[in-house]
C-alpha cells in the first residue's frame, strides 16, 4: 500500500525508484515555494548511464512510499526531459511555472494537508458518505 510522504525534512539521502521499481537516485533537497511553507518539489540525482547524472525537480505530491522505498509515478526518460533548473536557494517564478506545465501541477496539489480544514480534499466524503451536490 503506497502512502504520501509525511514528513518531507527526512527525504533527502532517500534513494527513489521510477515507475516500474527502477532506481533513479537519491533526494537532495526539498523545497517551498518562496522558501516558505509547505514543500512543494523535491530534486532527485538521476543517473543517466555512464557518469551521466542530472539534479531533476518533482512534485513531492507525487512521491509515495511504499513499504521501504520511495517511488514516483514516472519513467527515467520522462524525468531527463523535465526543464532544465537551476538548483539554487530558490526557484524562480518562470522555472517554477515551468515545472508545474511540464508536470500538469496546480496549487490545488497543496490543499491536501491536515491543517486546512477549509479545502475543498477536506469537504470530500470518505467513502462511506454518498456523493451529493452541494
Amino acid at each position: 500500500m503506497s502512502e504520501p510522504i509525511a514528513d518531507p525534512s527526512e527525504l533527502p539521502g532517500t534513494v527513489v525508484h521510477d515507475q516500474l521499481g527502477g532506481k533513479l537516485g537519491p533526494v537532495e533537497r526539498v523545497y517551498a515555494p518562496g522558501g516558505e511553507g509547505d514543500a512543494m518539489w523535491a530534486t532527485i540525482d538521476v543517473s543517466g548511464g555512464l557518469f551521466k547524472s542530472r539534479i531533476v525537480f518533482v512534485p513531492l505530491a507525487r512521491l509515495k512510499r511504499e513499504d521501504d522505498d520511495v517511488l514516483v509515478p514516472y519513467s527515467r526518460q520522462f524525468l531527463q526531459d523535465a526543464p532544465e533548473v537551476e538548483d539554487a536557494d530558490e526557484l524562480s517564478e518562470e522555472d517554477e511555472n515551468r515545472l508545474r506545465d511540464y508536470y500538469g501541477v496546480d496549487r490545488g496539489d497543496l490543499e491536501l494537508r491536515t491543517d486546512n480544514d477549509d479545502s475543498y480534499a477536506s469537504q470530500v466524503p470518505d467513502g462511506d458518505e454518498p456523493s451529493r451536490p452541494i
